[in-house]
């Protein structure tokens, strides 16, 4: 880049001489200088704020980018009576509008009922002495990545389709200690009782 700029001064003085002669080169010669070198700083200065943006963008990459695992997948809609919701290991009661994790477990006391809705517009309510746990919730239509797993161990369900099961039904799934629940329909009611206790 220098020796361009150089090239460009000799060139402008060799223009200036022929026209102006030699009692203004000197002048000129000095004019030339002093804007080389202004050029020059300002060139460096550019280099400069463009390797210092760069090295911001990089750091600034990492903190706008949110994983799954950190964003809610989920909001509590509806809670009647005692309600919580356990995100890694900490039960948190329910309210309207609390957020749910992939991860989380969703539990009901007796006399108690407890509604969610997820972000693909699933809706889930869960009647008294009710335990949902989160497994897996990836939701990228524009990706086609698509995928609700969950386990209800105890209590009831009823299930309304979103977005996942009606563009990829075997996305869903529901396991219970007796099976595995596949979503074929847009609703359906599950019930799983609790397990005897031995006499």
């Amino acid at each position: 880049m220098g020796c361009c700029l150089r090239a460009a001064a000799y060139n402008l003085v060799a223009l200036f001489r022929a026209a102006c002669g030699e009692a203004k080169v000197a002048d000129i010669r000095l004019f030339l200088m002093l804007y080389l070198a202004c050029t020059a700083a300002l060139a460096q200065d550019g280099l400069m704020r463009l390797k210092a943006s760069d090295v911001l963008a990089k750091e600034a990459t990492p903190m706008a980018a949110v994983t799954p695992e950190g964003a809610p997948v989920g909001y509590v809609k509806t809670v009647s009576g005692i309600a919580f919701v356990v995100t890694q290991g900490k039960p948190v009661r329910a309210n309207i509008g609390s957020p749910v994790m992939q991860g989380s477990v969703l539990k009901t006391g007796p006399d108690s009922s407890l509604g969610v809705t997820f972000k693909d517009s699933t809706v889930m309510s869960f009647g008294p002495e009710t335990e949902l746990k989160v497994d897996e919730y990836l939701y990228a239509p524009v990706e086609g990545k698509l995928r609700f797993g969950s386990q209800l161990t105890r209590g009831t369900l009823n299930y309304v389709s979103g977005v996942i099961a009606k563009l990829k039904p075997d996305g869903v799934t529901i396991t219970t200690p007796t099976g595995m629940i596949g979503v074929r329909g847009t609703q359906f009611v599950a019930k799983v009782n609790p397990p005897e206790v031995p006499q």
